[in-house]
């Protein structure tokens, strides 16, 4: 499993590699200078074609020279779907974009890029898709031209060609590779994670038979010193014995039967058959 991951990753960062080197398409920038003196804006049909990878540039309302307040155009954009374009109602699933509220800036006119891109490694980014449509409306601030407030809205159609093609299939591609070494990996952890949970409960019935062991080997360690103990003291009783059974020795039982000699028993025969006994001897 480990080895499928790592050369399906490695298939995907080869072809990463190919595409960025070999297969960059051009990209082109188109300017959109926001104002109410551009023409383009008065007949509500302000289109621009645009590849992935183009840039769009919204410079914002600039003054060089000092006006009043009133005459000073600041506006709000936002990106609605084709709904809110067509209404000019920018809370009908749209979202703020930018805002040109700095009419008389020191650097010059605020300028907003938006680049047209399949993905994009922001999370705040905004990603397209080719042979889409992105619209974008804004409404006045505190500009009022002729008694109305200043609604404009801009087109933006993204074009489908061979390179966008192979780019966007690709980006499926790397979407669901992506997505499948996901489902992998948490698999993987998965079984990792029942594992590690078998391992732990394996080693707690270990410990408490090696608890067990221990116990046992303390209760037997326990019994031999009670054994030896008592072997001790057997022994000290026999050595006791002993001593006592050689407190007095054979001299001394000799002398003690020289001092106390046995006491003669008289002689119950006659004197006469004594004498004869002794004559008898005697011969």
């Amino acid at each position: 499993m480990e080895v499928q991951v790592l050369v399906l990753v490695l298939v995907l960062v080869c072809l990463e590699c190919v595409w960025t080197e070999d297969r960059i398409p051009p990209s082109d920038r188109h300017a959109v200078y926001w104002n109410s003196t551009n023409t383009r804006f008065w007949h509500g049909d302000y289109t621009v074609a645009v590849n992935i990878n183009d840039y769009l540039d919204v410079f914002c309302p600039y003054y060089e020279e000092p006006q009043p307040p009133s005459r000073m155009e600041r506006y709000i954009l936002f990106m609605v779907n084709h709904e809110g374009y067509a209404s000019c109602e920018h809370r009908m699933r749209g979202f703020k974009r930018w805002e040109c509220n700095r009419p008389q800036n020191a650097d010059g006119p605020l300028r907003f890029s938006e680049k047209f891109q399949l993905f994009t490694p922001f999370s705040l980014g905004f990603e397209f898709r080719p042979g889409h449509e992105y619209y974008y409306i804004c409404k006045c601030t505190e500009a009022q031209i002729s008694g109305t407030y200043f609604l404009q809205g801009l087109r933006n159609k993204v074009l489908n060609d061979r390179i966008t093609e192979l780019e966007h299939d690709y980006y499926l591609f790397k979407e669901e590779t992506t997505a499948l070494t996901s489902d992998m990996i948490m698999d993987q952890l998965q079984q990792l994670f029942s594992a590690v949970k078998c391992l732990e409960e394996t080693i707690q019935e270990l410990s408490k038979e090696l608890w067990s062991v221990k116990e046992e080997l303390f209760r037997r360690e326990q019994y031999s010193t009670e054994l030896q103990q008592e072997l001790r003291s057997i022994r000290q009783d026999v050595l006791k014995k002993e001593q006592n059974s050689n407190q007095y020795p054979k001299e001394e039982w000799q002398t003690k039967a020289e001092l106390y000699p046995p006491t003669t028993t008289p002689s119950t025969k006659p004197r006469g058959q004594r004498r004869k006994d002794n004559i008898a001897i005697a011969l």
